[in-house]
């Protein structure tokens, strides 16, 4: 009985130390939770759905070739069915084409087929040309207002003329405006026309609208003088360009811009210099040298040779064993 009290004493004293040791340690969750997975649509396997295994199964050859293989076969997939699509629209025009064809001729054949199907029996051609007809009386209309919009235009806008800067760039300036331009306008007078013009070469050609019976004097009229050439208008300076590709552009001429100095600062606002202080340089232990130490020969006689003397053993030692005379 003392031994069984005994026993249970024991026991019970390592199940109160075991439960004062994990009562520190963080309790484990109730119920188990096994990692996610990820399934790969292009290799047809499952995976770990975290960032670094998913990269590394994303970079490997197996997934590369399946992932190349997808595409080729949805690019074959997709040129097959256009190429079906094509075929299919083709034949129904075909088809459609024939039907309006055979309908037609039907009308021709027998106009009493129009007044079955409520049409009117004229032929296509004839509508096919008058609409022709109009659409280029149209176009005409349209052609002849632009261009008397581009000379209305013109006049309005003035001549443009070329010249030449003082850098040796060529710019365009305005009769009108005295606009000077870098980018070349539409219609313009060249240095070489602007030469011969001035060296009588070449003349204007008369206006065919103008000429005609109004232009001949009467004899009771006095003729009018012949015209005044105007003198082309002085070249005006623009400003250096720095850079003649970038100057072409669309934003317009040149503009000067006034450099502003900036006022000196004023003297209350002057620090001055204050040196400043060196820093601390640590100083570097003095290098330690190290040398070999010689021990002297313990032995007054070199040149003498060691021996080892051999020990004699007794015939009455009692380490050494005694031969045994019994045979």
């Amino acid at each position: 009985m003392s031994t069984l009290r005994m026993n249970q004493k024991y026991y019970f004293r390592i199940y109160i130390q075991a439960k004062k040791k994990n009562k520190n340690k963080p309790k484990m969750s109730e119920y188990w939770k096994s990692n996610p997975r990820k399934f790969c649509d292009f290799c047809k396997c499952w995976i770990s759905d975290n960032k670094p295994s998913i990269e590394f199964h994303e970079r490997g050859k197996r997934h590369k070739e399946n992932v190349q293989n997808r595409i080729n076969e949805v690019r074959k997939s997709s040129e097959k069915k256009a190429k079906e699509k094509a075929e299919f629209d083709d034949d129904i025009a075909a088809m459609e084409k024939a039907a309006l064809a055979a309908f037609r001729k039907d009308l021709e054949s027998n106009p009493a087929l129009a007044d079955h199907y409520k049409a009117k029996a004229i032929a296509a051609k004839e509508e096919q040309e008058k609409l022709e007809a109009q659409k280029n009386k149209k176009r005409k209309n349209e052609v002849l207002e632009e261009k008397f919009e581009r000379q209305e235009t013109v006049e309005d806008s003035g001549t443009w003329y070329e010249a030449i800067s003082p850098e040796g760039y060529p710019y365009y300036w305005n009769s009108l405006t005295n606009e000077p331009v870098w980018t070349a306008p539409e219609k313009y007078i060249s240095l070489a026309e602007q030469e011969r013009l001035q060296n009588g070469e070449v003349e204007e050609e008369p206006d065919p609208e103008v000429t005609g019976a109004r232009n001949i004097p009467l004899p009771d009229e006095e003729e009018a003088p012949p015209p005044v050439e105007p003198e082309p208008t002085p070249q005006i300076p623009l400003p250096p360009r720095k850079d003649p590709k970038s100057s072409r552009s669309v934003f317009g001429g040149w503009e000067t811009v006034s450099v502003t100095e900036l006022p000196p600062p004023p003297e209350d606002l002057l620090v001055e210099d204050i040196p400043l202080p060196e820093p601390d340089r640590e100083q570097k232990p003095p290098k330690q040298k190290f040398r070999e130490k010689t021990v002297t020969s313990l032995n007054s006689n070199p040149g003498e040779v060691v021996s080892f003397k051999k020990r004699k053993v007794r015939s009455g030692a009692r380490n050494a064993r005694q031969r045994d005379t019994d045979d």
